[in-house]
C-alpha cells in the first residue's frame, strides 16, 4: 500500500524562543515513529497579493524557509497553497526551482492549483482541467 501524505500546517510566531521549534522536531519524530508510512509536508500558504514573490529576496527567504521545515524539522516535503497562481507567472516557477534546489529531489514539493475534473466519455476515463480567468493546461504542464 503506497505511502499517504498529510500536510501540517505549522503557524510561524516572529521571534519565537528555539524551545517552540525543538517542539517541532520533536513532533514530527515522535509522528513517525507511530505512522511510518504517513509523508507529512509542511504547509505554506498566503494569499498572492500580501507577498510579493516577484522580489528575489522574498522568494529566496520562503523556500529557505521551506528547506528549514524539511531538513531541520524533518518533514518529508512542502505543500505550498499561494492563491491565486497566475497563468504564465514566472516568479512562482521561480519559487518552485529555488525551493526544489534546496529541499532536493527526494523531497515532495506540492503545490494547490485548480482541480482536474475526471470526465467519463465513450473512451473511458479522463481528466479535464477546472479552467478560471488565472490558469491554462499549457500552464498547468508547466508547473
Amino acid at each position: 500500500m503506497p505511502a499517504k501524505c498529510i500536510g501540517l500546517s505549522v503557524y510561524l510566531i516572529p521571534n519565537s524562543k528555539q524551545s517552540k521549534e525543538i517542539r517541532v522536531q520533536d513532533f514530527i519524530r515522535e509522528v513517525k515513529l507511530r505512522n511510518p508510512r504517513i509523508q507529512y509536508l509542511a504547509w505554506i500558504g498566503q494569499l498572492r497579493g500580501k507577498i510579493p514573490y516577484e522580489n528575489k529576496n522574498v522568494r529566496l527567504r520562503v523556500a529557505q524557509t521551506a528547506a528549514r521545515f524539511v531538513l531541520e524539522f524533518g518533514f518529508d516535503g512542502v505543500h505550498y497553497d499561494i492563491e491565486p497562481v497566475l497563468d504564465e507567472d514566472d516568479h512562482f516557477l521561480n519559487l518552485l526551482e529555488e525551493t526544489r534546489k534546496l529541499i532536493g529531489d527526494k523531497s515532495i514539493l506540492s503545490v494547490a492549483l485548480r482541480e482536474l475534473v475526471p470526465t467519463f466519455t465513450r473512451r473511458g476515463l479522463s481528466y479535464r482541467y477546472e479552467l478560471n480567468e488565472f490558469n491554462c493546461p499549457n500552464f498547468y504542464k508547466e508547473i
